[in-house]
């Protein structure tokens, strides 16, 4: 059977392997149908990763308008108004925040709308508000508009507890071993789309 040939009934790699131990060839051979099977597959990934390039490039141009200046009114609001700018939770209902006779939702996202219709809807449909805690997990760079929106719009009675991601303590570099891929890929990204938007910061 030709190489091509072979090449159309090989899914994977490791497939390509297995065939390669079975019929054992020379070195030769061999280092040339591997490098079939790598051409193969780069040609079969390449319209996936074309695809990735051009969601990556057109995510950033496609947020509405609106949104955008939300988050920009949002964080003006933080800075100039001191009502703004609350501790999420109080301090008188912290010790709430461990408390398991309350039902604790974690809702975590950089999308200050989005959070605020799920919230809402949460605490709206159920039938003890006063007993619902939300756990509200964003990046550094939204924390500012997250809790504007949230001090100007509470959710009275439930409870909202506002944080970024930097203000945990495990969320370091040395503690975290994940977090240095993924700033990675998101330089990558920025780079890409010609901006730089670091969410990971300390």
């Amino acid at each position: 059977m030709r190489s091509n040939q072979i090449l159309m009934y090989l899914k994977s790699l490791e497939e390509f392997m297995a065939q390669m131990k079975e019929t054992r060839p020379d070195a030769k051979t061999f280092a040339i149908e591997l490098k079939s099977m790598i051409n193969f597959l780069e040609e079969r990934t390449r319209p996936a990763k074309i695809q990735e390039y051009l969601y990556q490039h057109v995510e950033p141009n496609s947020i509405p308008k609106q949104l955008h200046c939300l988050s920009l009114r949002l964080a003006k609001e933080h800075t100039t108004n001191a009502g703004a700018r609350l501790q999420l939770p109080s301090a008188e209902q912290i010790p709430y925040l461990i408390d398991n006779s309350f039902y604790h939702f974690v809702l975590a996202s950089d999308n200050v709308l989005a959070t605020s219709v799920v919230a809402a809807s949460l605490v709206q449909s159920s039938l003890q508000q006063q007993k619902i805690i939300l756990h509200i997990i964003t990046d550094k760079k939204t924390y500012s508009p997250m809790q504007a929106w949230f001090s100007l719009h509470p959710l009275t009675p439930a409870i909202i507890e506002a944080k970024a991601l930097n203000h945990f303590d495990w969320f370091a570099r040395g503690k975290v071993p994940v977090l240095e891929p993924m700033e990675k890929d998101q330089k990558a990204r920025a780079k890409f789309r010609g901006g730089a938007n670091d969410h990971f910061g300390e």
